[in-house]
């Protein structure tokens, strides 16, 4: 009923007649910068300077995304917000997107893709358009959601941030069979693991002998090594150009 209230309301109201375009950013810049980058440019939480959200289509779906947040993500309920805030910020937003343009970020996308699907082996667990793996977060469009520095971070320093949903978990069977991947399903008894080989494997807690999650650590191994500065660039490049379906 509330959700259903603030929607009723917001969509009530119209833009001011006199947008205050400065005023809205300070409320962007206050409550939002810091997760969504300066004028949206993107951070830990996904770019908003894009043409099109694929959450929130309407500004009635952003609106309730803004004052509610995304359940199981880090966008968090925005409780300090007021009715005018929370315009403010949508049609702010919408401005950002309204005169986004594609960054410009340097390096081969075309080599970038090679080395995406070859050297790096991303394929292996990460899905692109329908093709791919399923272990790690599907990518076809993260560049629309992530800017390139934290694209970089991602392939650099993966701990640093841990995608929504993926925590790696190990266990220790009855039979003393270790087990470890990625935390699927769980509840007070049972527990259901996805394996790097793609095996699905379900556990009742109590006939395990040890069980561990590690939040902090990344099922993503880092490419620090594995590629130089400039093959990093064009991996990046590519990341970047991913996003979506038109």
């Amino acid at each position: 009923m509330l959700l259903l209230l603030s929607a009723f309301i917001f969509l009530a109201q119209t833009s001011p007649p006199q947008f205050d375009v400065a005023r809205a950013k300070r409320v962007f810049d206050n409550n939002c910068a810091g997760c969504h980058g300066p004028e949206g440019s993107g951070g830990k939480g996904p770019r908003l300077a894009v043409p099109r959200l694929l959450r929130a289509r309407t500004d009635k779906e952003l609106a309730e995304i803004i004052e509610f947040g995304i359940p199981g993500t880090e966008m968090p309920v925005s409780r300090y917000l007021g009715p005018e805030a929370l315009k403010l910020v949508t049609f702010y937003v919408r401005t950002l997107g309204a005169n986004a343009t594609p960054p410009q970020v340097a390096g081969e996308t075309g080599r970038g893709k090679e080395l995406f699907d070859g050297k790096g082996g991303c394929a292996r667990c990460h899905t692109v358009d329908g093709y791919g793996g399923a272990y790690g977060p599907d990518l076809s469009d993260v560049g629309a959601r992530r800017g390139a520095a934290t694209l970089r971070e991602s392939l650099v320093e993966p701990n640093a941030k841990i995608a929504d949903g993926f925590v790696t978990v190990s266990a220790v069977t009855s039979q003393g069979e270790r087990v470890s991947g990625l935390r699927v399903n769980h509840d007070n008894f049972t527990i259901q693991i996805l394996e790097p080989s793609g095996r699905f494997r379900s556990f009742r807690k109590d006939t395990l002998l040890d069980l561990h999650e590690h939040p902090d650590e990344s099922a993503m191994p880092s490419y620090r090594a594995v590629f130089s500065e400039s093959e990093l660039q064009d991996l990046v490049a590519y990341l970047s150009s991913l996003r979506g379906a038109p």
